[in-house]
């Protein structure tokens, strides 16, 4: 056990402990005795024997007296907090929820945005390409078209040039039967 300081005030020596226990410990005031004692010690008395085991009395006897009135109290405080909490917590989840749900709308909005785009690109690419090949097939045409004329009027020329040399042949042989020249 530990002791304050003594204090010493015209004559009169103080002496506090410092533990725990205090209240089992009376600080006595007395005047110094001459004798035996040197002068900077007090005397220090004991009110009741210090038991360190045991706490005393009115603090072991004590004992809390509940009434319904605050024990109905109490629980209504406990059921409010706890209605507070699982308020907060619903609130905490519907934010986490909104949360999500607005992320979610977002990636979908992109996404469909950049389906609709590609979509977009896709069709106007496949138009594009349909009306390249319909170019080409009637430059093709037009190409074949003028070539199957071309071939006609060959073959026309070709005929006339048989025509005119079985003809020419024809008038030979006729002229070698009459034997002219």
């Amino acid at each position: 056990m530990h002791f304050s300081p003594h204090f010493v005030c015209s004559d009169v020596v103080y002496s506090t402990p410092m533990s725990p226990f205090s209240h089992r410990y009376q600080t006595y005031c007395q005047e110094e005795v001459k004798a035996d004692v040197k002068p900077s010690v007090s005397f220090y008395i004991h009110c009741e024997n210090a038991r360190q085991e045991h706490y005393p009395r009115y603090v072991v006897n004590y004992r809390r007296k509940f009434c319904e009135r605050s024990t109905k109290l109490k629980r209504q405080a406990v059921e409010e907090r706890r209605q507070l909490f699982l308020n907060d917590r619903v609130e905490c989840l519907k934010q986490q929820g909104d949360r999500v749900r607005q992320v979610v709308a977002d990636y979908h909005a992109k996404h469909m945005e950049n389906w609709l785009k590609t979509r977009e690109h896709l069709a106007s690419d496949m138009e594009e390409h349909r009306q390249r090949r319909e170019r080409h097939l009637i430059e093709r045409l037009e190409t074949l078209r003028r070539h199957n004329e071309q071939v006609k009027s060959r073959c026309e020329l070709l005929r006339y040039g048989n025509y005119l040399r079985r003809i020419a042949r024809q008038h030979e042989v006729r002229r070698k039967r009459r034997s002219i020249f």
